[in-house]
């Protein structure tokens, strides 16, 4: 039998790669181009006071996670499913959400923004740079959130193109505004600020359209608020994450403004800069994993979504191989691409760039785990790396800047190592209670079922010699006769039906995936590919004889259009 191969997994996994991280980087680029246009054309202390108000951002972006993502989530269960009604509910129970929050954001501003830039920022030099840029920013809290939760949905509606020149465009308008109001108008942080602001209009003007074409997520207040409970459970864990973040940011500030001087939080700056940038790889990586190992495991898919993980560590190994050689190799010269030159300061950046990059590996290899561990109701685990990762680099710095200040910027890394060795040594606890599990993932080494899976190549030679493989297993878990050839009519009209009609042409490179398990007395078949959309379900009585007899034969067909692939699920009663 053929072995199942990854092509199908793999395939999933990178249609909404893309997408998933522009989506983060629409997040990430604004303050970040904000910071070195600032250091080129004003200096180091207006690219601090940006990464001063990094903290408040971050729990903006917090609150877009814990909105968006567990929002988008369910609508992706909601469209799979079928049911769009539902679907819509969530839509506009996120857009409620919003639209509160943004009201909420402007009371605050409105009220206490001096006391806020206090709580940010002790250094008086500082103070009114910070204060500039954050009255520009809150007050238009709203778009940028309207920016990044629509991101979200717009992709997981079918639209991930638009998603990615929504994001280009952003980020271009962000970089040409920039150079406009700072450059040529003279604004300074407040140029920098309205710059941002503009383009996430940009990106919310370039979504919205989408939603005027047929078939996509519409408005439904009928019952919406329903859905509201729902969705911040989805989002929490990462909502939580990302909100320690902005405590993380928010104490290092502090602990360099007071210890390290104006060479620590301009050095600390760029360290940060850095960081939001692994964060377009690491967190778009997530939320493309989240979806895809959420449809695979509710399908009793394990395999696949071990497929998934491999194949969002390797993509992530890759990046972070290249992110990170030349912050060690280099750091200097990154450094300078900051705009950081005065002599002292780039010393002291440049010691601090390289043992800041092992911080962003140990974040790399902890962090997926997140999503895993929810996935499989390890939610201990999960708020476990969820907090520790978030705060441990802070205790990190904290302490060597106590006990050893000469080598105070490896306490970031020192902190993520211990979160790595700590998960290690909880992980093999739980492994003890539980010898199913398996290392470090925490994922059950058997789902429960009896079957077997095969990938099969494009031709019909394939689908003979599987005939005779589904034949032997059914027969040897003693199987009716009827039943048998019931399972293999269908399956054999469906696969055939695949080559034929599905594909132009047979590559050699191309695979259909076919699982067949015995369930709770059932005998459950999953057919994917990624030809043609066609639903069986729906044939033409005329000229589909042979599907109507598969639905005759088997007593549940379903099928769904995923991820660009199509999935039929066909149940027989055993």
């Amino acid at each position: 039998m053929e072995k199942r191969r990854n092509y199908l997994v793999n395939k999933a996994f990178n249609s909404f790669l893309l997408a998933s991280v522009l989506t983060v980087a629409a997040t990430q680029v604004g303050a970040t181009v904000d910071g070195i246009m600032l250091s080129y054309l004003i200096g180091e202390q207006a690219m601090s006071s940006v990464n001063i108000c990094r903290p408040v951002m971050q729990m903006l972006f917090a609150l877009c996670m814990l909105i968006g993502a567990g929002s988008s989530m369910l609508v992706g269960v909601a469209i799979g499913n079928r049911n769009r009604e539902e679907a819509n509910r969530v839509f506009t129970g996120m857009l409620c959400m919003i639209g509160v929050l943004g009201v909420v954001f402007l009371c605050i501003v409105a009220v206490s923004l001096p006391s806020l830039v206090d709580f940010l920022c002790p250094s008086d030099e500082l103070h009114g740079v910070t204060s500039e840029y954050l009255s520009v920013t809150l007050y238009s809290a709203v778009f940028y959130m309207l920016s990044v939760c629509l991101e979200m949905f717009v992709a997981v509606d079918g639209s991930p193109k638009r998603v990615s020149v929504a994001v280009f465009a952003c980020a271009l308008t962000n970089v040409v505004l920039d150079y406009v109001f700072i450059a040529i108008a003279g604004w300074g942080v407040t140029g920098a600020a309205w710059a941002t602001v503009i383009s996430y209009v940009v990106s919310v003007l370039l979504l919205l359209p989408h939603f005027l074409s047929p078939g996509t997520l519409r408005l439904a207040f009928g019952s919406c608020l329903s859905t509201i409970g729902k969705s911040l459970s989805a989002g929490l864990p990462f909502g939580m994450a990302t909100m320690l973040i902005a405590v993380q940011l928010w104490g290092c500030n502090r602990i360099a403004i007071s210890y390290l001087g104006n060479e620590g939080i301009v050095a600390l700056s760029v360290c940060i800069y850095l960081l939001a940038l692994s964060m377009i790889i690491l967190s778009g990586t997530t939320k493309t994993f989240q979806p895809v190992a959420s449809i695979l495991k509710g399908a009793g898919d394990g395999s696949g979504v071990l497929m998934v993980i491999g194949k969002a560590y390797r993509f992530m190994a890759v990046c972070f191989v290249f992110f990170t050689l030349p912050l060690v190799l280099a750091p200097q010269q990154v450094a300078l691409l900051f705009g950081v030159s005065e002599p002292s300061l780039l010393a002291v950046t440049a010691k601090a760039i390289p043992p800041y990059s092992l911080n962003i590996i140990f974040q790399c290899m902890v962090y997926l785990l997140i999503p895993i561990y929810q996935l499989y109701d390890n939610k201990s685990m999960a708020t476990f790396v969820s907090v520790s990762q978030s705060l441990a680099p802070l205790l990190g710095m904290w302490l060597m800047v106590v006990v050893a200040p000469d080598y105070v910027w490896w306490g970031f890394a020192l902190g993520q190592f211990v979160v790595l060795v700590l998960t290690v040594v909880l992980t093999f606890f739980a492994r003890l209670r539980n010898s199913k599990l398996m290392p470090l993932l925490l994922i059950p080494r058997q789902e429960g079922y009896d079957g077997f899976e095969t990938s099969l190549p494009l031709s019909m030679d394939s689908v003979d010699a599987l005939l005779g493989e589904i034949h032997t297993f059914l027969k040897e878990h003693a199987l009716e006769d009827s039943l048998v050839m019931h399972v293999e009519v269908c399956s054999e009209e469906l696969l055939k039906n695949i080559i034929v009609h599905g594909f132009e042409k047979h590559s050699t490179k191309r695979f259909i995936d076919y699982r067949l398990s015995l369930v709770d007395k059932q005998v459950r078949v999953v057919i994917t590919d990624d030809g043609r959309a066609f639903n069986p379900v729906e044939y033409d009585k005329d000229t589909g004889l042979g599907l109507l007899l598969v639905k005759g034969f088997c007593d549940v067909i379903k099928y769904d259009y995923l991820f660009h692939q199509n999935m039929v699920t066909i149940t027989f009663r055993a």
